[in-house]
């Protein structure tokens, strides 16, 4: 009987390493999967964030090529909420302003476009010229992405 025991608890240590090692196993897998679901989640709210900004420039030149003279006198901000409530929460919104500048080679116009969605923020801008004709041009790398503070 007494070696019966003997066999038994050199076991009992064995399992419970095992069952720890399998549970730490399982801790660690859970973890990096939660990580890849958070940093996907930031990537397509990023996503969503840059193309409410490519929204807000399209309506910024549409408006423009209406209007060359829009945000001249004036700085023009346009908010548009892309969801119930999205501008005053800034979880679905784009902001749009247009510089006062003339529009010619010295002075471009510059459009400014800020995204939101849930936490990311895109912003984009890009400069308008326009010629002796009225025509509006864009150059190619006028289009850039720029840095967003957290606090806007």
């Amino acid at each position: 009987m007494r070696l019966m025991t003997q066999r038994g608890a050199a076991s009992l240590p064995l399992v419970l390493g095992i069952g720890i090692l399998v549970f730490l196993i399982a801790i660690s897998v859970t973890s990096v999967e939660t990580a890849r679901i958070y940093l996907t989640q930031a990537n397509t709210d990023g996503a969503q964030a840059m193309q409410y900004a490519q929204i807000g420039v399209r309506d910024a030149l549409l408006g423009l090529a209406r209007d060359r003279n829009l945000g001249t006198s004036t700085s023009y901000l346009l908010e548009t909420p892309m969801a119930q409530d999205g501008c005053n929460t800034l979880r679905a919104c784009v902001r749009v302003a247009i510089g006062s500048g003339s529009g010619q080679t010295a002075d471009p116009k510059i459009v400014s476009a800020i995204g939101y969605y849930r936490n990311a923020r895109r912003g984009l801008q890009v400069s308008v010229f326009f010629d002796s004709l009225g025509w509006g041009t864009l150059r190619v790398g006028d289009l850039r992405e720029t840095l967003v503070p957290l606090g806007l």
